[in-house]
This record gives C-alpha cells, structure tokens and sequence, in this order.
C-alpha cells in the first residue's frame, strides 16, 4: 500500500532527472534509449 504512495513520487523525480540531464548533455542516441526502456519499465511497474 506504501509503495502506491511513493510510485508517484518516484516517477515524477525520474522525469525531472531525466530531463534535466536531457538539458545538460546533447542528445545521444544511445541515452535516449536507455531512458525510453527506463521509461516503460516504470510504466510498467506503476501499472
């Protein structure tokens, strides 16, 4: 029951991560898959 609570939380902060460091660092394709899969498995743990 926890965990629903801090779900999302958690995402938000791994969005905010993600596109902050999207902001840094020039796009590379090999990060924007890595953070696509990183996004479809939080995806899939929300669900």
């Amino acid at each position: 029951m926890r965990f629903r609570k801090v779900a999302p939380l958690v995402s938000t902060m791994l969005l905010l991560t993600s596109f902050c460091i999207a902001q840094v660092e020039p796009a590379d394709p090999e990060i924007e898959k890595a953070k696509k899969e990183l996004d479809e498995k939080i995806v899939q743990t929300l669900n």
